[in-house]
């Protein structure tokens, strides 16, 4: 065989004779310019018997049918006939295609085999086996004359060839842009575009450059300190506002204190409060388990603050006598934590943060054996010395001395620059300590360490919000904290009183509008065009660029719903996102790397394209969050394969009726319209409302999802309103679940018009309300 794509044709010959289906192919292999190999039972040069054509199927890019009524009763048949033994062999292709896809999609995209079909003759239902009843065909039923003689001989009719060419030729430019995306160059030159596109300032550790950053309205608060809990989904740009208002505003601090929270060890803390049993059984009888978590984030935080104090006098000095004199005790503190005050300077955030962090844990315990062993024994007095001596103040006090703890307050009161707080980086090691847990056959450890592992992180970000309005540190920092969503949801189920925290909260949402200027920008830059932060960015601007700097890439995607309609380009790649950057880069960063690769780029294959893209970002992105704070979230999305994509509510509860929603790998949620708001909440579900509804909550459009119009939908839609609705499955799951689509009705079929209306009045939604 050759290099170029492979595609076998199944069919029957009682009802396709092979003079035809010569023809067939013949005419196929001109309109793709011979780029694909057909493989078919008339040509004989692939192999030399029979049985080594039928195994060639196992070795070939894609598979072409053409059903008709023989063929399905050949199926059916349980003879030993080349059509029976061809069908067995494709339906292993396509159940190994849907575990790939769904299990190991690295191993799909380079091993996958596209089955094309065609109803060649018959009708669906005496033709069409049940197992491709569903898909998508190409229906040639209805020609009357296939074929007709001319001068050359035997050749398709003219009116075949102007009733089928644009199908046809659209299942061929699929299979080609299926080949590219499988070769090595077409990899690794998407991975460089993306790299190129995203900038990637977490794994660098490098700054987006100012003129690429987009001025989100959850930046300008934090900069005003109007807020300074920023939620927002994995790939929602929270990191970039974190590192960009640490930048753009580092002069106005005296130093910045950058944690990640993987640079904590789970482990280690766990071990202390709940391993060691002397700590343990202290903890459980004299102390509350809630203060000791508030204790070692209050000191960690404060020892912090010490250390980037006298960072500030070995690089700047003081320019007050008066802070001086109290210097002496702050530097003995740091020579006791960190052994060797001359490498201050060069210490890393990382080392900064496991050093400080580590010598408060392990004086802890020092702590508690302290108290202890100073209480007075009579029963009256010994639980009131305990609880009375278990406090911040205190603990600081026994860590670094009544002078130093003074001092350093003092030091404080003659600063004119803050120190800046972020919080940031819920990433490997969290989630390591969360899967040995779910693994845990014992339920009990598993329930305490998933307790422990939220309350810790509740405390922590308690501790933080705390010491910014009532402590004494409130005048002093400024803080930017950055939570994805799952975290915030576990925490919230934990913390009844959670809803005293949105004075401070703002969900990371992104509009229409700046994803556009965001992905202009980056274009832009990408080709070196001047960017200035008031141009203007909108779809002529971005169309501009792609027709100036990549001309073989279409700017509409032409899709066939109750006829054909057209959609721009950049709203095409939008209903198949969860509106955020990180979804429009990778969709225009494969597109981009098609472009290189292929010269001629039409719709069909920036479908494929985009298709194969809402794949990995299903994979990496969505379930990659959300089976966190979901373990069997997988197997509950996996319950909608092949079902429609509109749904009654009576349908989706037959669905669901029987499959819990596992939270934290130990609540079960059983009740229905609760499992309907964790769907319509993480994305999956959006709901088709009532006309009344619509109108009385002033909705845009007939299909709203959580990034269109946010949760305050679930709090008017109870449960009786709910029954009146119908739901709809996001349309990035399409090719995922196989959903069975209604080509009448097209799911967020956008227009600019809409994209702008919510612009202008839903940019500010809280996305984890109840």
């Amino acid at each position: 065989m050759s290099n170029k794509p492979t595609c076998f044709v199944s069919y029957c010959q009682e009802d396709i004779c092979p003079e035809r289906m010569e023809i067939i192919i013949k005419w196929l292999s001109r309109l793709c310019e011979c780029k694909i190999d057909f493989l078919f039972d008339g040509d004989v040069k692939f192999s030399d018997t029979f049985d080594e054509f039928e195994k060639s199927i196992y070795n070939v890019d894609s598979i072409l049918i053409l059903f008709s009524p023989n063929y399905k009763n050949r199926c059916l048949d349980e003879g030993n006939t080349g059509v029976s033994r061809e069908y067995c062999k494709i339906l292993y292709i396509m159940e190994n295609n849907k575990k790939l896809q769904q299990k190991e999609y690295n191993k799909y995209i380079k091993q996958r085999k596209p089955i094309y079909t065609v109803l060649y003759k018959g009708r669906p239902e005496t033709s069409i086996t049940k197992e491709f009843f569903s898909h998508h065909y190409i229906d040639l039923s209805s020609v009357s004359k296939f074929c007709e003689n001319r001068n050359q001989g035997l050749t398709l009719t003219d009116n075949f060839i102007n009733l089928f060419k644009k199908n046809f030729q659209d299942m061929l430019n699929e299979i080609v842009v299926t080949c590219i995306e499988k070769t090595d160059e077409y990899i690794s030159d998407y991975e460089n575009m993306l790299k190129n596109l995203f900038i990637d300032t977490k794994s660098e550790q490098i700054n987006l450059p100012d003129e690429l950053f987009i001025k989100t309205i959850a930046y300008n608060r934090i900069i005003k300190q109007q807020k300074y809990l920023i939620v927002g989904r994995k790939g929602s740009g929270k990191t970039t506002v974190k590192n960009t208002v640490s930048s753009i505003s580092g002069n106005k601090y005296k130093g910045i204190i950058s944690i990640l929270a993987d640079q904590f060890s789970a482990d280690e803390t766990y071990r202390l409060l709940f391993l060691n049993k002397k700590v343990r059984s202290d903890i459980e009888n004299n102390f509350s388990e809630l203060d000791s978590y508030k204790i070692i984030w209050n000191s960690f935080i404060t020892l912090y603050c010490i250390f980037v104090v006298y960072k500030e006098y070995l690089t700047n000095g003081f320019s007050k006598s008066q802070q001086l004199q109290h210097i002496t005790s702050l530097e003995k503190t740091i020579v006791d934590i960190f052994k060797n005050k001359d490498r201050i300077i060069e210490l890393s955030d990382e080392e900064v943060t496991k050093t400080i962090y580590f010598y408060v844990i392990t004086n802890l315990e020092r702590y508690i054996e302290d108290i202890v062993n100073k209480s007075r024994n009579r029963m009256q007095f010994y639980r009131t010395d305990i609880r009375s001596s278990y406090n911040v103040e205190m603990f600081l006090q026994f860590l670094i001395g009544d002078v130093a703890y003074h001092d350093f307050y003092y030091i404080l009161s003659f600063c004119n620059k803050k120190i800046f707080i972020t919080l940031d980086g819920f990433d490997t090691k969290f989630e390591l300590f969360k899967n040995t847990t779910v693994i845990l056959n014992d339920e009990e450890e598993k329930k305490r360490r998933l307790d422990f592992e939220n309350l810790w992180l509740m405390m922590f970000m308690e501790t933080l919000i705390d010491l910014k309005s009532s402590s004494k540190l409130k005048n002093i920092i400024d803080l930017c904290l950055t939570m994805p969503v799952d975290r915030i949801e576990s925490i919230k189920r934990n913390n009844r009183d959670f809803y005293k925290y949105h004075a401070n909260t703002i969900a990371l949402s992104w509009n229409c509008r700046d994803l556009v200027k965001l992905i202009t920008f980056r274009l832009k830059y990408l080709n070196a065009i001047d960017i200035r932060e008031n141009d203007l960015c909108d779809d002529n601007e971005l169309n501009k660029i792609m027709q100036e700097f990549y001309p073989t890439i279409p700017t509409s995607i032409q899709m066939e719903r109750n006829g054909y309609i057209n959609l721009p380009l950049f709203l095409y790649i939008l209903r198949k996102s969860f509106w955020r950057p990180r979804d429009i880069i990778r969709y225009y960063g494969c597109i981009l790397t098609l472009g290189q690769n292929q010269k001629n780029i039409d719709n069909i294959s920036i479908k494929r394209a985009i298709k194969d893209e809402s794949l990995r970002i299903i994979q990496d992105e969505f379930f990659g969050e959300f089976s966190n704070i979901y373990p069997n979230l997988k197997e509950v999305v996996n319950l909608f394969n092949l079902k429609k994509q509109t749904l009654s509510y009576d349908e989706l509860y037959e669905i669901m009726k029987n499959a819990p929603i596992v939270i934290n790998g130990s609540i079960f949620e059983h009740d229905f319209n609760k499992k309907i708001n964790i769907l319509y909440t993480i994305g999956f579900l959006g709901i088709n409302p009532t006309k009344s509804l619509i109108d009385s909550q002033y909705l845009y459009d007939e299909y709203a999802f959580v990034f269109t119009e946010g949760t305050s939908l679930l709090r008017v839609l109870k449960s009786d309103l709910k029954y009146q609705c119908k739901f709809v499955i996001h349309p990035i799951f399409s090719e995922y679940l196989f959903l069975q689509i209604d080509y009448n009705n097209l799911i967020c079929n956008y227009t600019w018009e809409y994209v702008n209306k919510i612009d202008c009045n839903n940019v500010d939604y809280i996305i984890y309300e109840d």
